[in-house]
């Protein structure tokens, strides 16, 4: 069903964007990112969960992210699903990924 449980900007922004407002730079990437991540979602066809989006300042901070986390410029998303099947469903369409120029980083790398 198209439509069906996007990722909103409010979502992804989780309104740590008014206390770290996004330049146009920034807009301009989330609004990249919104769209690559909901053809995934509609490829996938099952809702995605925000697990961790746009992180400014003190947010990369407590997260433990890199300093130069893409994060911080609206260039990264970090996804879950209900039932845990999106990194098999992933490993399963690599040619999504590289279309969307999108990558999956190994849990094991990275906290």
């Amino acid at each position: 069903m198209p439509g069906k449980y996007l990722v909103t900007l409010d979502e992804y922004l989780n309104d740590r964007d008014r206390e770290y407002p996004l330049d146009k730079t920034k807009f301009a990437n989330c609004i990249k990112l919104l769209v690559a991540i909901n053809f995934l979602r509609e490829r996938y066809g099952r809702p995605l969960i925000v697990v961790s989006g746009y992180r400014p300042g003190r947010y990369n901070l407590q997260a433990g992210g890199a300093i130069s986390s893409p994060h911080l410029s609206c260039e990264a998303v970090d996804l879950g699903d209900a039932k845990h099947e999106l990194r098999n469903y992933l490993l399963g369409h690599l040619e999504l990924l590289v279309e969307l120029d999108l990558y999956m980083e190994d849990p094991s790398y990275t906290p």
